[in-house]
């Protein structure tokens, strides 16, 4: 069980930086084909778009998706531990002192 709760902050900052650097690289992407800066979900609906922007949208879309599973196991894992230390580790977590530069 303490490997549980030592595991969810981890979880939760891994999912949050891995969303937050996605958006920076789909903007990126989106920059370098002059495309709306949109959701994946809404870009990967407009005309013209060739196969292989097609097939770069799928991929960051299941990438994406494999983040967003990292919130949903987190969610199972709170079911098993004390929420009074799930909130003190993240207050912790989110010390500006421990955040990496």
């Amino acid at each position: 069980m303490n490997n549980i709760k030592l595991m969810i902050p981890e979880l939760s900052y891994l999912q949050d930086n891995t969303l937050k650097q996605l958006t920076k690289i789909l903007n990126a992407w989106l920059d370098n084909h002059g495309l709306p800066h949109e959701s994946a979900n809404e870009v990967i609906l407009t005309p013209n778009l060739t196969d292989d922007q097609k097939t770069w949208l799928r991929l960051f879309i299941d990438a994406w998706d494999g983040a967003e599973e990292v919130g949903r196991f987190e969610y199972h894992l709170k079911k098993e531990v004390d929420p009074d230390f799930i909130y003190a580790m993240k207050n912790f977590q989110n010390n500006e002192v421990l955040k990496e530069k």
